[in-house]
């Protein structure tokens, strides 16, 4: 089974497609029998994508700093949780059990947790594809991926 790996932030933001966004990329996990390994949170984007997931009937691995326990879904039937000793070891878990990553809106600390991993030789072998839907203009929502070629549309 693939896990994909979800990075994001602990807030929503206020655009609808961040949303959408996140209902599609459940969609596809459930599509493609793949499981979710994500933050552990409960709360922002990682709540949204935990349900939305959930609500899928897809696996889910939560991976949580000690300090961040009190933040963290509960664990459940195809909810696993693993608790982590700090934010580094959360990151090093995550990299270490994905085999495709994801960032959803988020702010630099999302940033910070996916970038080391793209250098990493042993990630990037693993790494079977990368789906960017944010930036900070939320530009590449809208663009299409393939496992060759991103096509985006022009912005007038």
């Amino acid at each position: 089974m693939k896990k994909i790996c979800v990075f994001c932030g602990s807030n929503s933001g206020d655009d609808q497609q961040y949303q959408e966004q996140v209902q599609r990329l459940a969609q596809y996990l459930k599509t493609s029998a793949a499981s979710l390994v994500y933050g552990g949170g409960r709360l922002g984007m990682m709540g949204e994508i935990f349900a939305a997931v959930r609500a899928q009937g897809c696996p889910i691995i939560g991976i949580v700093p000690e300090i961040l326990r009190k933040e963290a879904v509960t664990a459940a039937p195809g909810v696993t949780l693993e608790y982590v000793s700090d934010m580094s070891a959360r990151k090093k878990r995550m990299l270490e059990l994905a085999d495709a990553f994801v960032i959803l809106p988020g702010g630099l600390g999302t940033m910070e947790e996916f970038i080391p991993g793209t250098n990493s030789g042993s990630t990037a072998s693993r790494l079977l594809w990368l789906i960017l839907m944010v930036t900070m203009t939320s530009y590449l929502l809208s663009c299409r991926m393939s496992s060759t070629t991103v096509s985006c549309p022009r912005r007038t």
